[in-house]
Parts: C-alpha cells; sequence; structure tokens
C-alpha cells in the first residue's frame, strides 16, 4: 500500500473515531414550508364543479391547479402580487406565480409592478401583462374576447 493510501485510511479511520454518531434524539427532521403561489381573498356565491375534490376557504391558500366553478365570482391572489378574478363558469389552471390558463369563462386581471410579465393564456394565444390592468372572455367554443383597461399587454 502507497503512503498516500496509508495516510487516507488513517485519517479516515481516525476521524469515526473522534466524531461521535449523532443520536437520534439530536437530530431534528427539517420539512420545508409549502410555498403557496395562490390564495383566495374572495370568493361571492360559488358553485364549485367538483364538489368534493375542491372548495376554496376564503383567505386559505388554493392547493389545487385546476379550479373549475360553475358559477360566481373569485379572486385568487398570486405571490407575484398579480390578482385575477373569474366569473364563473369558468376553468382557470394555475401554473406559476407568474402564469395561469383560461380554458374558458371571464377573467380581469390586476399586474402590478412585481408581477410585470404575469402571462394568462389561452385556448389560442396568450396575454402577457406589460404593467396593466385586462380583461378575457374566453368561450368554450374557441373564441377570445381580450380588453386592455389600463396599460399595455401583448397578445401572441
Amino acid at each position: 500500500m502507497s503512503a498516500a493510501a496509508a495516510v487516507f485510511v488513517a485519517g479516515f479511520i481516525l476521524s469515526r473515531l473522534i466524531t461521535p454518531e449523532a443520536s437520534p434524539d439530536l437530530v431534528e427532521e427539517w420539512k420545508p414550508e409549502p410555498i403557496h403561489d395562490y390564495v383566495l381573498p374572495r370568493a361571492i356565491d360559488v358553485e364549485w364543479t367538483h364538489k368534493t375534490r375542491f372548495q376554496g376557504q376564503v383567505g386559505e391558500p388554493v392547493t389545487q391547479n385546476a379550479l373549475r366553478i360553475d358559477s360566481g365570482i373569485i379572486e385568487i391572489q398570486f405571490s407575484s402580487g398579480a390578482a385575477v378574478t373569474v366569473e364563473g363558469p369558468a376553468r382557470l389552471n394555475l401554473h406559476s406565480a407568474m402564469k395561469c390558463n383560461l380554458i374558458h369563462g371571464k377573467l380581469a386581471a390586476n399586474c402590478p409592478p412585481s408581477a410585470h410579465g404575469f402571462v394568462v393564456k389561452f385556448p389560442k394565444g396568450k396575454v402577457i401583462d406589460l404593467g396593466t390592468e385586462f380583461a378575457l372572455n374566453a368561450s368554450s367554443e374557441g373564441k377570445t374576447d381580450v380588453r386592455v383597461l389600463n396599460g399595455e399587454v401583448i397578445v401572441a
């Protein structure tokens, strides 16, 4: 055995002797806090399509990514600062703090500077926020109407 290998083995053995094994009582299990990208600050007369799967609670984090409402109005606050209001009947998929997908329904978005670049996809395109307020009406037949209420957007 070479001298370098002998030094390595001796160092390894000494480190095991000097470093005591951690007691299971001293090891604290680390669990990351869940990150909630969306909160439901408001819901008015909402009828959820899948009543047993998800019923959002006002003021609580939204735990489902696919939201389907038969009627009523919900507001989703994104951690980016963007806020969207959706009127049912509607289907909305939440993708991230900066992106959602309106399958059909009516949606109004308010995007502060922290949400610059917020994207709302719809069946045949997307709206990219440039610091604004805008509204979409996506029909279940695939027609979408985009209205800019304040500021600018890119429709692609």
